[in-house]
């Protein structure tokens, strides 16, 4: 947030009244179930992480908050709104929910944003756009709908936002302390959470919970956009850290090496495109990586698997989950670093330990019912 930011919403935290987390709950004029168009969500197609049919809710007469995508009408909030009860805690404990001064809109309004940050390449592709997916529902068909983003978008996800969304929805952009008054609010549901608590452990969202249905969609589109014939495709990719601020190999050089002798190409995602990343990842069997938003590439593959190195026992769940349900094998490396962020040295016995057991393992479980590569992460020792 900009220093004028800043200051412009201490001005109007001085001005205007909080909304109580405690208000009564505010119901939807009607909802939408995903699950009545198999195409949007079929249960038999996914497995028990994915479960738990999504909903569009629709709210009249509302006063809509873009940047999180939270609906309330006067007193009374629509929780259900929220991404989660962490989310609502989370915004009350900032005094986020404030009565600011609101726009008129007519019409449809939508959004897609939360707490997550658009900017992260993780959350973007994770949390934000699989949400427009909701939008292909066929009692949306035909309705002009205004979709408002109030973080701007780099170029190229930008475009990638308007080319998945229906003819029929148009963006526009307002700043982030605006709240909307609008006839009609479309709620979007969360893909990427955990709709039926089939993974109790899971604190994090997950591309794992993300609809097989929308996931198919999501490949084919990104898969689309680029020349195949002009982009490498190394079965085995070492991604490199190297020109990243945190979470660094120290002995990245040497990691390299060895990888190289064993096939593996040093990839830099970011110096690729979008489109480029796509199709890197779609044609990779093995990918080893440390802990990082480039790992949200896993999305493109359909089957092998993956190596992931943390620096600490900090281990979030990302893409432990994502790897399961697409049925990939998996092995984490834990270093033993004090920070979660920290740059570490990965001793080369202990990657080959974790390489020897990907080749050793049985074949992953396909459909995401917990299946995969699930064995003990590979510890280096101090």
């Amino acid at each position: 947030m900009s220093r004028l930011d800043r200051f412009k919403k201490a001005v109007l935290d001085a001005c205007f009244r909080p909304v109580e987390v405690e208000a009564p709950a505010l119901s939807p004029t009607a909802v939408l179930s995903l699950g009545d168009v198999p195409a949007l969500f079929d249960p038999a197609r996914n497995g028990p992480p994915q479960q738990g049919v999504p909903h569009i809710r629709l709210y009249d007469d509302v006063t809509v908050w873009p940047a999180q995508s939270v609906a309330h009408r006067r007193a009374a909030l629509a929780f259900d709104t929220f991404m989660d009860a962490g989310h609502t805690a989370h915004l009350g404990a900032l005094n986020a929910l404030r009565h600011y001064p609101t726009r008129r809109r007519r019409g449809w309004v939508t959004a897609i944003e939360s707490v997550y940050p658009t900017a992260n390449y993780y959350h973007f592709f994770v949390d934000t756009l699989p949400r427009v997916w909701a939008l292909h529902h066929p009692a949306l068909r035909g309705i002009p709908i205004t979709l408002y983003l109030t973080r701007p978008l780099a170029g190229p996800k930008k475009a990638v936002l308007r080319s998945v969304l229906p003819p029929n929805v148009s963006v526009r952009t307002t700043h982030r302390f605006t709240r909307l008054s609008v006839d009609r609010y479309v709620h979007l549901p969360y893909l990427s959470t955990d709709r039926a608590g089939h993974v109790p452990e899971q604190e994090e969202t997950s591309g794992g919970f993300l609809p097989q249905e929308y996931l198919d969609f999501f490949r084919r589109h990104m898969l689309a956009r680029t020349d195949a014939a002009a982009v490498p495709s190394p079965e085995r990719i070492f991604v490199s850290r190297r020109g990243a601020a945190m979470r660094r190999l120290i002995n990245e050089r040497a990691v390299a090496a060895f990888l190289a002798a064993r096939g593996f190409v040093t990839v830099r995602p970011e110096e690729c495109s979008l489109a480029e990343q796509a199709h890197l990842f779609s044609t990779a069997e093995t990918v080893v990586a440390q802990h990082g938003a480039a790992l949200t590439n896993l999305l493109y593959m359909r089957q092998g698997a993956v190596v992931e190195v943390f620096s600490s026992h900090h281990t979030p769940q990302y893409y432990t989950q994502c790897a399961r349900t697409l049925g990939l094998q998996y092995e984490a490396i834990t270093l033993e670093r004090g920070w979660k962020n920290a740059d570490a040295h990965l001793p080369l016995d202990v990657l080959a330990r974790a390489l020897s057991a990907l080749e050793g393992d049985a074949s992953p479980d396909p459909g995401g019912s917990g299946g995969g590569s699930t064995p003990e992460s590979q510890r280096a020792r101090p």
